[in-house]
């Protein structure tokens, strides 16, 4: 009896033990544990998005863009080594339509994943109404995309304006920033939906430093050839370091491109 009365102590006390244990555990924050869309930093900005912000801006591909007096925009993007998942490919501008175009930084699959989602949304345009979505649609279309990850209710919405199945919505912010350009016009698009027009603009890795600058020597006066020049000596004179560049002008007639080296600039 003194044998089972000793077992059933012992028992007793890991019961009480691994109680404790898993009462602790659960009442301890865990790193990897899920973010509600709802929740705020110490800012009051929604955690989710923050993250998405810092993906493209700490992470991203530099991209430089800038329009010119001659109806064109310059699109400079930084190429370094590839990381992986990292959007970083010789083809910055992606083409929505034959006159609107979409450059992101930040990552890969989210920038190629929306790109798919426009051209297919654009060839519905075509189908329905023999012409493709002017820029300011396409803004539109692009916001409800990106709030598709807050459980956005689009039943009411105009069929034309379905850009994904009703039914679709996943649980994170795309994890981008995107400027959509046409020859005369640059949008900035935020992972929260947000559009702002920009005359000249930076996003990516060290785009901070390349915006306090821009917004000291960019002149809307300056031609094609000005632009390119000002946004290379202006990368020169930050330091940032870079295999090369790619110089992509955004004009009536589509996008031409040259890459160049750094070294050389």
């Amino acid at each position: 009896r003194d044998m089972s009365f000793q077992q059933c102590l012992v028992t007793v006390c890991t019961l009480l033990l691994t109680s404790c244990a898993l009462s602790t555990a659960s009442s301890t924050p865990s790193s990897l544990a899920y973010t509600s869309v709802t929740a705020l930093n110490k800012y009051g900005e929604s955690e989710q998005l923050s993250n998405a912000r810092e993906a493209a801006y700490r992470y991203g591909t530099l991209v430089v863009a800038a329009r010119s007096k001659e109806n064109t925009v310059v699109v400079v993007s930084v190429h370094r080594r590839k990381s992986p998942g990292i959007l970083s490919t010789p083809q910055m501008v992606q083409s929505i339509s034959p006159s609107v175009f979409i450059a992101s930084s930040g990552i890969k699959a989210d920038a190629m994943w929306l790109v798919q989602k426009l051209r297919q949304y654009q060839m519905s345009q075509w189908d329905l109404y023999d012409r493709y979505a002017p820029a300011s649609k396409l803004k539109r279309a692009i916001s409800q995309l990106l709030l598709l990850f807050m459980g956005y209710d689009r039943s009411r919405e105009l069929t034309d304006m379905q850009v994904v199945d009703r039914d679709e919505s996943w649980g994170r912010p795309l994890g981008i920033m995107s400027l959509l350009l046409t020859c005369t016009s640059i949008t900035l698009i935020d992972p929260s939906g947000i559009t702002q027009e920009r005359s000249a603009f930076a996003i990516g890795k060290e785009s901070e430093a390349v915006n306090d600058e821009l917004e000291k020597v960019y002149d809307a006066n300056l031609t094609t050839e000005e632009v390119e020049t000002m946004i290379q000596e202006l990368l020169s004179k930050i330091g940032v370091s870079s295999e090369s560049i790619l110089v992509e002008t955004v004009s009536s007639n589509g996008v031409q491109r040259e890459k160049r080296n750094m070294d050389a600039l």
